[in-house]
């Protein structure tokens, strides 16, 4: 995100540029996949979960879970909160 401070609001100029929302849907991506692989649940999670995935994103994160959202199958749900309406910077 580049916020090196959250209390002090200090950012890292670099690290927020390199921070896109290409790199956020790969990021994206990569967990649901780990989470459909069942790698990120214990063998007791994965015996209580029933397969549905819900997403809750804000700003940056709810347009990447709307965008995401359309083209998947796997997403049982979609919580957006304040998306930003344009994803070109």
């Amino acid at each position: 995100s580049g916020i090196v401070d959250n209390e002090k609001l200090v950012y890292d100029i670099d690290k927020f540029a390199r921070n896109t929302i290409s790199r956020e849907i790969e990021d994206f991506e990569f967990i649901l996949k780990k989470l459909n692989d069942n790698y990120l649940l214990s063998s007791e999670q994965i015996k209580k979960w029933n397969g549905k995935i819900f997403v809750v994103g804000h700003s940056r994160g709810a347009a990447v879970a709307l965008l995401e959202s359309a083209k998947r199958h796997d997403i049982s749900g979609l919580v957006s909160i304040a998306s930003i309406a344009k994803t070109d910077r």
